[in-house]
Formats: C-alpha cells, sequence, structure tokens
C-alpha cells in the first residue's frame, strides 16, 4: 500500500513539475546529491494514524496516512524556485486521490534549512483510507459514498 501512494504522488508531481527531479525519498539521505541544476522534489512516507476497529470479527480500521514532500531548490523567487514549487506542489496534491485513498489536504509547510545555496522546504499532506483485513472493499464502499478526485468530502465509519 505504501509503495503505491508513494509511486502514485511521484507521478503526479512529475506531471505537475515539469524539468525538475522529482523522486522517492532516498534509501541513504546522507549520500544524497541533487544533480539537477535547479532542483529536485523527494517524496517520504511518514507515517499512519489509525482509529479503534470498528467490529470483532474482521478488524479493518480507518486511518490517516500522511507523507511529505521536500522541495530542494537552488533558488527561492525565481522562476521554478522554491515559492513556485511549493505552489505547484499544492495545487497537484490538494484533493489527489492515489490508491486506496480519499482526497488529499495539506497539513503544514515549513523552511527546513539552506546550505551551499540550496533552499529545503517540507510539505506535509494527508490522505484518509483503511487498513486490515477488508481494507480493498471499505475503500471501495467509501469512494462510493463520497471520495472523489477533487473533493474534500470524506464520510466518516459510523456512516458507513
Amino acid at each position: 500500500m505504501i509503495a503505491d501512494i508513494e509511486r502514485d504522488l511521484v507521478r503526479a508531481l512529475e506531471d505537475a513539475i515539469p524539468g525538475l527531479a522529482v523522486e522517492p525519498f532516498p534509501d541513504s539521505p546522507d549520500r544524497y546529491r541533487m544533480l539537477h541544476q535547479r532542483g529536485a522534489v523527494l517524496v517520504v512516507y511518514r507515517g499512519m494514524d489509525a482509529q479503534e476497529p470498528e467490529g470483532l470479527r474482521r478488524v479493518t480500521q480507518t486511518a490517516t496516512v500522511r507523507f511529505s514532500v521536500m522541495v530542494l531548490s537552488r533558488n527561492l523567487r525565481e522562476h521554478s524556485g522554491a515559492y513556485e514549487v511549493l505552489d505547484r506542489v499544492r495545487q497537484a496534491l490538494l484533493g489527489f486521490v492515489p490508491s486506496r485513498c480519499g482526497a488529499g489536504w495539506l497539513e503544514r509547510e515549513d523552511y527546513r534549512s539552506q546550505e551551499d545555496g540550496t533552499w529545503v522546504y517540507e510539505a506535509t499532506y494527508a490522505w484518509p483510507t483503511a487498513v486490515g483485513a477488508d481494507a480493498e472493499e471499505y475503500v471501495a464502499q467509501m469512494r462510493a459514498l463520497g471520495w472523489r478526485p477533487g473533493s474534500r468530502t470524506f464520510v466518516t465509519a459510523d456512516q458507513y
């Protein structure tokens, strides 16, 4: 599930930000080198918050899955600078519906650092989902009830 969502996010961002490197966060971040002349966008799984299960037999839980998008840019304000890239990320991911999720929302954006001419910002996005024995069926039914691309509608578990 996590790898599928990450793949969907990378593809959506590649479409939204042509001309910039968009890739999953590296396995060895201490050895990562930004090779693109203007910058990079990195996607990383941040974790999940799950609600208590509703039933006693087959456990399916609603949850919120979080991913961060790291924006690395060689300039701040100019064309393809950090500010513009953050705007494009926001446009691409607000309401975006990746695999097994509902429409996403922005939780926060933060300045992280500036070193050797590279500005680093982090934006954290969240998506409603389900995990457990019947999660795929649950997500399909939730989408039928209101999880739509571009929609902020989330049907709660007690409405399910």
